[in-house]
């Protein structure tokens, strides 16, 4: 069986559009998030949004907002490393939420209505780029970008692809705005993740790619390795939790028990870390379970906000760079222990050597899921 090896990635974040400008703000602790974000409902809520005006790039027709920032983000990794982007053995898998769901709320007349289908969008993207496959869409709430990315770990280990490109995108949408407002779920102030004043989840928007061979960059002394994942569904309820974390520790388990690794040998954990009440409480439950109490945690949505079908494949990424630089990052808004069995949260960047990092992830219907990286440096 093949192994899987990110071997080039690309974000676009609040933060800058590129991995490396989104790192150095990750290292100097600067946040995405403007407290005065947008006016939604005679409200004035924080957002961590893309700077629109500062576009490195010139817009496509007939193509969407989002299709332009895939397409740009798609780009922009596979100038990293040469492939055969339109082989038979290479796929793309496209993780999001609610894609081109803005088209219901502002119609473009250059843009068919069916674009607001995920399949519809998909296949604007795979023509653009005349890929042999049609790509794969992961819509299953907020794990949808560490979902994608276990099953592209899944599909090169049983060779049926040499590459796969993983992709995760959303915007912040009216529609979306308005639907976490009403589940009373967004935070008046930008997030405060697993503290005690938290009050709910700061919105964001983003584009990240990785791309995953079966083969390392020849290019590099250094890897990133996905070693194993698992997903779960503990089928709790349409938008909360388990309040036991059973879920979320059942995939974790799982993850660790294909890795044959111990709780130990985990440096980091990037955390899902929404900054509601109950998934922070639920997912210190879970971790607390497995029996990685002691492992520093962080979550990155202190800085670019909850980015939906994007934050799994993003902080994947913003995790690897972590991993690269051994420098485990602040916890941007963490001041005070707000759940109820404690965890050690990352309070100031930490120098630290890493080899094995989990990201987890968990979503509304009770989705849960989790990988586990391994950074190799060959001499």
């Amino acid at each position: 069986m093949s192994k899987s090896f990110i071997t080039a990635h690309h974000l676009i974040t609040a933060l800058g559009f590129s991995s490396e400008t989104n790192f150095e703000k990750l290292r100097a602790n600067e946040t995405g998030i403007q407290q005065e974000g947008r006016f939604t409902h005679g409200v004035n809520i924080p957002l961590a949004l893309i700077n629109q005006h500062a576009f490195p790039f010139q817009y496509q027709e007939p193509f969407t907002r989002l299709e332009n920032l895939f397409i740009h983000s798609i780009e922009q990794t596979l100038l990293q490393q040469s492939i055969d982007i339109n082989s038979e053995r290479t796929l793309l898998i496209l993780s999001t939420t609610k894609g081109n769901i803005d088209l219901l709320c502002i119609p473009d007349k250059n843009i068919p209505t069916n674009r607001v289908e995920l399949g519809q969008m998909g296949h604007a993207i795979q023509s653009y780029f005349g890929l042999f496959h049609r790509p794969i869409i992961v819509s299953n709430a907020c794990i949808s970008g560490v979902m994608a990315l276990v099953m592209a770990e899944r599909l090169i280990r049983h060779g049926k692809y040499d590459h796969v490109i993983v992709s995760g995108g959303d915007i912040a949408s009216e529609f979306v705005i308005a639907g976490f407002n009403c589940l009373k779920a967004i935070s008046d102030q930008p997030c405060r993740p697993f503290d005690k004043q938290r009050n709910g989840v700061t919105l964001g928007e983003a584009v990240g790619t990785v791309l995953i061979s079966s083969t390392k960059n020849k290019n590099t002394n250094l890897h990133f390795e996905i070693v194993s994942g698992a997903v779960s569904n503990d089928a709790n309820h349409i938008s909360g939790p388990s309040r036991d974390g059973a879920g979320l520790a059942l995939s974790i388990e799982k993850t660790m028990r294909e890795a044959q690794l111990l709780p130990t040998d985990i440096d980091f954990i990037s955390a899902h870390g929404t900054a509601t009440m109950f998934n922070d409480e639920m997912e210190s439950k879970a971790i607390h379970r497995t029996g990685l109490a002691a492992v520093p945690l962080n979550s990155f949505k202190g800085y670019i906000g909850h980015t939906l079908g994007a934050a799994g494949v993003v902080e994947t990424i913003m995790s690897m760079l972590s991993m690269q630089h051994n420098l485990r990052i602040k916890s941007i808004g963490y001041e005070e222990n707000g759940v109820e069995l404690a965890l050690p949260i990352i309070t100031a960047n930490e120098e630290n050597k890493m080899t094995h990092t989990l990201k987890l992830a968990s979503g509304f219907g009770g989705c849960n899921t989790s990988l586990l990286l391994k950074k190799v440096i060959e001499i």
